[in-house]
């Protein structure tokens, strides 16, 4: 095998490994998110539209979480559009469909 032959080899060798760990730590924050934080920023809204309702906090503080809940909520889409495209990027590596 000739030199040049040998450091393409190792060339794609790296950049399908730096692409799956991207994409690994992309699928790992969108579980997250939807494993976690999203439950929780639900949660957190009830215990919030409960305490308006009821009568103990402010509609001030009422829409500061929504808007927190909602920030949460564009954080995931985020971190699922990263997913995705660490997804589309693993399979252009590879040369394969690796969903299926």
């Amino acid at each position: 095998m000739t030199s040049l032959a040998q450091a393409v080899r190792i060339q794609i060798g790296n950049e399908v490994e730096t692409t799956y760990a991207a994409f690994r730590a992309s699928r790992e924050r969108a579980r997250l998110f939807e494993q976690v934080y999203l439950a929780k920023g639900r949660e957190l809204r009830e215990i919030a539209e409960f305490n308006y309702n009821s009568g103990t906090t402010s509609i001030l503080d009422l829409l500061e979480v929504n808007r927190t809940y909602r920030e949460l909520q564009f954080a995931y889409s985020q971190a699922l559009a990263a997913y995705l495209t660490g997804l589309h990027q693993l399979n252009s590596v590879v040369g394969l469909d690796v969903a299926k």
